[in-house]
């Protein structure tokens, strides 16, 4: 699922980097570079975490998980907030390309994992056939 939600993200990134340099020459190609990579870097450890709690116990792999969302909020928040004070940047930046880049990126890293998430098979979640059960799901007693 992280590999499905990166190709997305990092395919649709691209796309609008190419087309935000092509409308807006180097300053929309900045804008779209700062918000992309802000969204994969903090994504990619958001989700960097979530498989590292696969191996914690319960709770604490919720609460890791959760983490990994602050993560990913805070640290884009952070990222282009930096880069939108860094005064060099300050005339390059192309405010709807900002946004654009972030949302647009985010949507595709979000639509990838889930996905690729419904189509998985987690055999946790399956109804297991026990004596009591057994018929009940296929309609026969």
């Amino acid at each position: 699922m992280a590999l499905a939600g990166a190709c997305a993200g990092v395919a649709t990134g691209a796309v609008l980097i190419v087309v935000a340099g092509l409308t807006h020459g180097i300053g929309g190609l900045a804008t779209a570079l700062i918000g992309v990579l802000a969204v994969v870097t903090f994504y990619g450890l958001g989700q960097w975490l979530e498989v590292v709690a696969t191996d914690w116990p319960p709770r604490q792999a919720m609460e890791i998980v959760l983490v990994g969302y602050a993560v990913r909020v805070v640290g884009i928040g952070a990222a282009l907030a930096a880069a939108l004070g860094w005064d060099p940047l300050e005339p390059l930046i192309v405010g709807e390309w900002l946004a654009a880049a972030v949302v647009l990126t985010v949507l595709a890293w979000v639509t990838g994992v889930v996905v690729v998430g419904a189509r998985q098979r987690v055999p946790v979640y399956d109804e297991v056939e026990t004596p009591e059960t057994e018929g009940e799901h296929s309609g026969g007693h």
